[in-house]
C-alpha cells in the first residue's frame, strides 16, 4: 500500500510539476533548454521568468504526461489486486442498478415511508439516505432484497476523517448495509494525497467488511484530479467511486462514468449520481460504465423501461395501432 501510495503521489506530483502550463509539448534536453510547441516566442529562453505560458515555473501542474504515467501503473497487476468485487446487477432488471434515493435536508417520515415503500414494490437494488434516517429505513426495509445505504460527511466531505468514520460506525449499527462517502475535495486540490488517502481508509476500516462507494464530487475536479480520487479510493479499499452529491448544480456524465471505469477497472464499482431523471440518462450510464445508478426519479425510469419493453414485446400490427390511437 506505501508503494502505491508513493506512485500516486511522489511520481504524479513530480510529472505535474515539470510540464509546461501552455498545452503544448515542452520537452527538456540536456542543455535545459525547452521546446515548446505553444506558439510563444520567449520560450525560446529557458531563464524568461516572464514568459506568457509559464512553461519553465515548476509548479505548473500540466497533466499531459502525468496522465500517461498514471495510467501505465494503473495497468500493474499490484494495483488491479486492490479491486474490491462487487456484484453485478441485473442486465435485464433496470430496478437492480438503482439506489432509490432521499437526501434533501427536508426529508420527512411521510416521504422516507414512500421511499422504502417504492423500493420494496419495484425491487430497487437499495435506498439512499442520510444517516440519521438510516434506522428507520432499515426497519421499514426489514424482509426485502433492498439494501439501506447511509452518507457521511455529506454533502461537503469536510468533516474530520474521525467523524466521518464515527458517523459511518454508527450508521452500520443502526442498519446501514453500505456506506456513501465525500471525499475531502480541498485537501485533494491542494494534492495532500496521504491525506486524502487517509480519509477514506478511516471509513473503509471502520466498517468493513462493509462496502464503501466514495463520492468525488467529478464536477468540481479537473480531469487529473478525478483520475487521482478515483486511484486513492481504490487503493484504500472502496468499493464504489460516485460521481456526485447531486448538491453542487452539476451530476454525472457519461464522459466522466468513462473516465471512473477506466481507472478503477472492471471488479469495483461505479455509480453515477446527480441528474439522472430518465430512462435515457441511465442507459447512457451504464453503457459509459456504470454498474449503479443514484436517482431520486427511480419510479418514473423503471416505469417508462416498463413502457418501452411492452412496445418491443408487442406484436407489431398491434404496436402500430397503439401507436396510430396515441395520434
Amino acid at each position: 500500500m506505501e508503494e502505491l501510495l508513493d506512485l500516486l503521489t511522489e511520481r504524479v506530483v513530480e510529472r505535474l510539476s515539470e510540464r509546461c502550463d501552455c498545452g503544448g509539448d515542452c520537452d527538456e534536453d540536456d542543455d535545459d533548454d525547452i521546446e515548446c510547441d505553444c506558439g510563444c516566442d520567449c520560450c525560446d529562453d529557458p531563464d524568461d521568468d516572464t514568459c506568457c505560458c509559464d512553461c519553465h515555473d515548476d509548479d505548473d501542474d500540466d497533466d499531459d504526461d502525468a496522465l500517461e504515467d498514471l495510467f501505465d501503473e494503473m495497468d500493474a497487476e499490484e494495483f488491479q489486486n486492490l479491486s474490491h468485487p462487487v456484484a453485478p446487477p441485473d442486465p435485464s432488471n433496470l430496478a437492480t442498478y438503482i439506489d432509490h434515493t432521499l437526501l434533501k435536508p427536508t426529508a420527512t417520515q411521510d416521504e422516507l415511508l414512500k421511499l422504502c415503500d417504492e423500493a420494496r414494490q419495484y425491487g430497487f437494488a437499495t435506498v439512499c439516505v442520510n444517516s440519521a434516517n438510516v434506522e428507520e429505513a432499515a426497519v421499514l426495509l426489514q424482509g426485502s432484497d433492498t439494501v439501506p445505504i447511509a452518507v457521511v460527511g455529506f454533502p461537503l466531505g469536510a468533516s474530520l476523517p474521525e467523524v466521518k468514520a464515527y458517523e459511518a460506525r454508527e450508521a452500520i449499527r443502526n442498519g446501514a448495509r453500505e456506506i456513501d462517502t465525500v471525499i475531502n475535495i480541498g485537501a485533494l486540490k491542494d494534492r495532500n494525497y496521504q491525506f486524502v488517502l487517509d480519509d477514506i481508509q478511516e471509513v473503509v476500516d471502520a466498517v468493513a467488511p462493509v462496502p464503501v462507494k466514495v463520492i468525488i464530487e467529478a464536477s468540481q475536479l479537473d480531469e487529473m484530479q478525478k483520475i487521482i480520487a478515483c486511484a486513492l479510493s481504490k487503493a484504500a479499499g472502496a468499493a464504489f467511486v460516485k460521481t456526485s452529491t447531486g448538491f453542487t448544480g452539476s451530476g454525472a456524465t457519461a464522459e466522466d462514468i468513462a473516465l471512473m471505469r477506466q481507472v478503477v477497472g472492471p471488479d469495483m464499482g461505479v455509480k453515477a449520481s446527480g441528474g439522472v431523471r430518465t430512462l435515457a440518462d441511465a442507459k447512457k450510464m451504464i453503457a459509459a460504465g456504470a454498474s449503479r445508478i443514484g436517482a431520486s426519479a427511480s419510479v418514473a425510469i423503471v416505469m417508462e423501461a416498463e413502457e418501452a419493453k411492452k412496445k418491443e414485446d408487442a406484436p407489431t400490427g398491434e404496436a402500430e395501432k397503439k401507436s396510430n390511437e396515441g395520434k
